[in-house]
């Protein structure tokens, strides 16, 4: 009997409707937004997630890993797209907790620039995440370690289009939940490194140096002086600081 008690009550639960699981242990007040859930949830599907209102990803499928439920874990399988963006990636939920990792996201940059509501840039390339571990508490970015690589990036100058070339971001969090990205160029007409740093409560500091290499088109080495006077070797340096806005997690 108590046997066929917990197979009935593991079949049971295989069988609950997962928009209702999610409304339960899903994470509070979090920047990410589910929609359209259906299925069990031993399977089932999502019709999108959205980062503050703005669409990041469609047309997703997951399956469920059991055994994370002795640990109080909703463990999945999570993958699918919509052909310019795909997604393969393990996600954990518990309650007020998301983590995710290994995750592999790629996607069309002006795309998801134009869903940020960023249409107005010309910017376009391909954006290819690779995380390890990422973890939000609530609305609190408390892990991230991954690696972002943006490929034939180029910029619409009118009827003129300029190759930047390949870059790479590797970012990482200290305990305190601060965000560190290293930055720079792997092929292309740029020589660019430098930092980024963000901090829990929503402070950025960006600071870059960069310099066309002999060879690039007239009209990157035109927009490159609008920076300034370069520096030592003839790099330009980029230095801003400010604070993001409530479309990224831990600000305000």
């Amino acid at each position: 009997m108590p046997l066929a008690l917990l197979v009935f009550l593991y079949a049971l639960v295989m069988q609950a409707p997962a928009v209702n699981l999610y409304a339960w242990f899903g994470p509070r007040n979090s920047p990410l937004q589910v929609a359209g859930i259906d299925g069990t949830l031993k399977h089932g599907s999502i019709t999108a997630i959205s980062l503050d209102g703005h669409p990041v990803l469609k047309n997703l499928q997951w399956h469920l890993h059991p055994l994370w439920l002795l640990l109080g874990r909703v463990a999945l399988q999570l993958q699918g797209g919509d052909g310019t963006t795909t997604l393969n990636s393990n996600l954990q939920l518990s309650p007020g907790t998301l983590r995710a990792g290994p995750l592999k996201f790629g996607t069309d940059l002006k795309q998801v620039l134009a869903d940020a509501g960023f249409r107005f840039l010309p910017v376009d390339g391909l954006a290819q995440l690779d995380l390890q571990s990422l973890r939000l508490d609530g609305n609190q970015l408390r892990d991230l370690h991954g690696h972002l690589l943006l490929k034939s990036l180029r910029w619409g100058l009118g009827q003129t289009t300029l190759q930047l070339g390949d870059f790479s971001a590797d970012a990482t969090t200290d305990p305190q939940g601060k965000v560190e990205a290293v930055i720079r160029s792997v092929s292309g007409p740029l020589d660019l490194s430098g930092k980024a740093n963000l901090n829990a409560a929503g402070d950025y500091q960006l600071n870059l140096r960069l310099k066309a290499k002999p060879g690039a088109q007239p009209q990157l080495v035109d927009m490159q002086r609008s920076l300034g006077r370069p520096g030592a070797e003839g790099y330009y340096e980029i230095h801003h600081k400010g604070r993001l806005g409530s479309v990224l997690p831990g600000v305000k």
